[in-house]
Formats: structure tokens, sequence, C-alpha cells
């Protein structure tokens, strides 16, 4: 994602400012921006209601001078050079106000963004797909050529956006209706992100099918329209339940959260990573929020794209290759480096499944981790031990010490951790 001076949103390599955070109940808040220089636009990246998030495309007009757009640049570059955000906030407003008389608490359709327009009878707002997005998508046979065996396209034009409150989607994603089903269409909004979601589309149709805690091959891949077989995402299963980060906080907030549960957890994402590990492949970015939670409260391992590394799970020798960039307020990272053998990159999975179950164990919530760490903060010390009145149950603790050895080579294996675990989980 090509990111916000909030770090949590990806990685930036352009201007950006942020607004301080509005109301949660209010609907269509602002949370970040970002200045792309070639073209020249605003991207406003906006939380529709609860965790359901879209980007406001703002581009500079010629035929009306003082519109909307023209103003919101111009206001924009002068909170960059006078740190104020008066001006800028105002125009955001205006913006937003647009998108709540059209939208209320709905979204756009998959695949498109909301942009602000000006005519000659004022501002307003319209979804679209974006056509620079537009002229980096491909049809499958570009993209996977005949090495894989592919599910059936479906148009973009045939899915129907729900909005389902309480409910977590970034802008990449849309909870949609198709043949009376519920799915989660997944693709790129970011002309830069568009080979990393082709990518996640091959991943997961070469990993072999039927683990129980591994997401499964996709059910569709969706394609612009009915006369545009160039792909822009797929169709995936919905778990109502959302990401093990939040519900674990739910649970705990509703003293829930049991030991069997976490042990239950714990083995099955090393069982998962173990599947991957003996079939020649790993994930890449092992966290909370790539975990969602079935309807049995089992895990479901997501987001194959193993084009990012979040810091606060990444291994040591991971972080190593994270690198701030020239503007100290944005980042850039790269995962996991390419050339690694299978063998080093397990051992950094096995780290992050440690820090994923320390995170959890001890309830800290990725939401305010991204909110005061950032997606990618490599010069911070994240917490790994466990203090007086620690939550995590005391053999679960020694399991996870032996996950977060600085040293690879010293970290527990997958087989010794399903030993443990297998017998802990028994226990319980």
């Amino acid at each position: 994602m090509e990111g916000s001076q909030r770090k949590n949103h990806g990685p930036c390599n352009d201007s950006c400012v942020d607004l301080p955070e509005q109301p949660r109940l209010k609907s269509w808040t602002f949370i970040s921006s970002v200045l792309q220089r070639q073209p020249r636009r605003l991207l406003l990246y906006v939380k529709v209601v609860d965790w359901i998030f879209v980007n406001v495309i703002i581009e500079p007009t010629e035929d009306v001078g003082d519109s909307l757009e023209n103003r919101l640049l111009t206001a924009y570059s002068s909170t960059v050079e006078t740190l104020g955000l008066s001006s800028f906030s105002v125009v955001v407003d205006e913006v937003l106000n647009l998108c709540r008389q059209e939208y209320g608490m709905t979204v756009p359709q998959f695949c498109k963004n909301v942009r602000a327009c000006s005519s000659r009878n004022g501002p307003y707002v319209r979804e679209e797909l974006d056509p620079i997005l537009l002229q980096n998508l491909l049809p499958a046979s570009s993209i996977f050529g005949t090495s894989l065996t592919l599910p059936p396209c479906i148009p973009s034009t045939h899915l129907k956006t729900i909005t389902r409150p309480g409910s977590f989607f970034l802008a990449n994603t849309r909870l949609v209706l198709h043949e009376g089903h519920e799915y989660v269409a997944k693709g790129p909004i970011y002309p830069r992100r568009v080979d990393y979601d082709y990518q996640e589309i091959f991943n997961l149709l070469s990993i072999p099918r039927g683990h129980p805690n591994i997401i499964s091959h996709p059910k569709a891949l969706i394609t612009v329209s009915e006369t545009d077989n160039r792909i822009c995402g797929f169709l995936t299963t919905y778990y109502r339940n959302g990401n093990l980060d939040l519900y674990a906080q739910k649970l705990r907030n509703e003293n829930l959260l049991t030991t069997s549960k976490l042990y239950k957890w714990f083995c099955q994402l090393t069982g998962a990573v173990n599947f991957l590990a003996r079939n020649g492949t790993w994930h890449g970015d092992i966290k909370p929020d790539n975990i969602l939670i079935d309807d049995e409260e089992n895990i479901i391992l997501i987001d194959f794209a193993r084009a990012f590394a979040t810091s606060a799970t990444a291994s040591p020798e991971v972080s190593a290759h994270m690198r701030t960039s020239i503007s100290q307020t944005c980042v850039t990272t790269i995962g996991i480096p390419r050339g690694w053998p299978l063998h080093k990159i397990i051992l950094s999975e096995i780290y992050s499944i440690g820090r994923t179950m320390y995170l959890i164990c001890e309830g800290i919530s990725m939401v305010e981790v991204y909110r005061d760490k950032g997606w990618v903060n490599h010069e911070h010390h994240f917490q790994s031990e466990f203090g007086e009145g620690s939550a995590t149950p005391e053999p679960m603790r020694n399991v996870i010490r032996r996950c977060l050895t600085i040293s690879p080579k010293e970290r527990i294996t997958l087989g010794g951790m399903l030993d443990v675990l297998s017998s802990l989980e028994i226990l319980a």
C-alpha cells in the first residue's frame, strides 16, 4: 500500500499529512493523506464507519479554477510548508460531507475509489476504477500463463458490496454478495500494488489444497467488466468473526479468552506453517491481523502476497533489511529478502509465530501497535518480556521464549513446538 504519514498504512515515498483523528461514531472520517508526484494528485485515506476504509482521489482541474480539488491541493501544500491544519481541514470536511451525502454508511463498489470532482454547478463525488490502475491490469493469460489451474472469472459488475457494522475491511477489500453468498473481494487499488496482488493469487493457487488452517484457493478471479477481461482481484471465503487480533480482544473483554483457546491457536498456527514448510513454501508476514477466525474458533492464515513484513512481528534478521527513506516520516520495506534459503526463512517464521502469540496472550492490540509504533519501525524495540502479572500461561511462555531467541539457530523447531504444544493443549 502506498501509505501515509501514519505508518500503519504502509510504505510511503511521497509527501504525507495527517489530521487529528475524528470521533469514531461519525461516518466518513479522515485518517491520513499522501501526495503523489507523478501524476500529481492527493489521496485521502478515509474511514467510512467502524473499521471500513476507502480512498478518495483528488486531482487538479483546469476547467474550474477555484474548484474543490484545486483548493484542497493548495491547502495541502500550505499545510506542508507551515505545519498548519486549519485550511486543509476545512476543505477536507467539504469533501467528506459530499461523501456522506452520496453514500451515508455505505461504500463504493469493489475495486473503485471515490473521486472528488467539480463542475459549473458545483462540487460532487463519484466512484470509478482508477484510470492509472486500470492501465496496469492484465488478463489472466498474461499473468499466470498455463502453469496453473485457474478458478472461473466473474465481472466486478456482478458483485454487490455490503456494509456490515463492526467488520474490518481495508481499502483493497470489500464484503460482497454474489449469487446469494457472501465473499471477500480483494484486489489492487494502487498501481504499485498490482504485481503484489497478482503474486498473492499465484501463491494461493500454488499452495496444496486441504489444510484446515490455511485460507482456501480463490473462489473466482474478478475481471473489470463483462467486456474487459483484465483481472482486478479475486474472491475468497468470508469469516464473520474477523481477525485474531480483534477477536481475541473481544473475548478478553468478555472474560472468555481461555487457556485452551490460546493453546489451540498456537498449535494450529504452528501446524499451518509446518505444512507450508513441508511443501517448500512459507508465509512471510505472520501477525495477528493476518489470521482469521472461523465459526468454530479455529484460525485461518491469510495474506500470502509475501511482499512486506511488519516490524511488530518480524524477526531480527528480517528487520535488519527494513530501511527508512530520506523522509523520516515515511518508510519502505522489502519483507523476506529474495534469495534466502527455505531453512533460513522458516527460522524467521518461527520468530514471527512467537511474537504473534506473545501479542495475543499479553493482550497487545495491533491497532495500538500501528497507531503508536507504526507498521514499519525497525528502530523501535518491541517488548517480548513477560512481566509480573503476565496474562500468558506459564508453560506457553517457555515455548514463546524459545521462538524469540535473537540467534536463529537457537530457536525451537516447528516439530519441537508441535510436540510441546500438543502435550500442553491436552493438559489445558
